[in-house]
């Protein structure tokens, strides 16, 4: 009974995590897999968006994250290839 209170309370924090929009690290780090010191570390390189209102405690939007997290998006093999016949096309009419 122990480990199933355990999992349901986890369940309950992360839907509730998922419905703010104003996260902690401790939230950035259980949502999206990302060590709390990973993202110190991204914080104090200042290679994540944050916030620090007080001068103490960080917080992140969730929007941000997921903004930064799909950054450098990489094309398909597919979408390599329609690229590769497109600039041939162009070439080939000139």
């Amino acid at each position: 009974m122990g480990i199933l209170n355990t999992e349901l309370t986890e369940i309950k924090h992360l839907l509730l995590m998922n419905s703010k929009n104003v996260l902690t690290s401790t939230e950035v780090s259980m949502m999206y897999g990302i060590s709390t010191d990973y993202l110190y570390h991204l914080t104090s390189d200042k290679l994540i968006p944050y916030y620090k209102p007080n001068g103490k405690k960080i917080y992140f939007l969730k929007e941000e994250i997921e903004t930064w997290l799909l950054r450098n998006r990489q094309d398909t093999v597919d979408e390599m290839q329609q690229q590769v016949v497109v600039r041939d096309l162009k070439n080939n009419k000139r």
